[in-house]
């Protein structure tokens, strides 16, 4: 698994994702959860665009916003 996430999360936040996804996909995949390697690489959030819209910074208030309108 390779994954780009906005920076801005602990190192102790971006092991734990990456453990949860490892995780998602040994159980969906129906394989061993060690078979799976996952990384993750941390860009600026103005960097980055969801639905035509820049994300906002992790911890923000707009992240707050962003997340209670779905």
């Amino acid at each position: 698994i390779s994954s780009t996430i906005r920076a801005g999360r602990t190192d102790e936040q971006k092991a734990e994702m990456r453990e949860r996804l490892s995780a998602l996909l040994a159980q969906r995949a129906g394989v061993d959860a060690t078979t799976i390697s996952a990384t993750s690489r941390d860009i600026e959030a103005s960097f980055t665009m969801e639905g035509g819209a820049l994300l906002p910074e992790p911890g923000s208030a707009e992240e707050a916003a962003w997340k209670a309108a779905g």
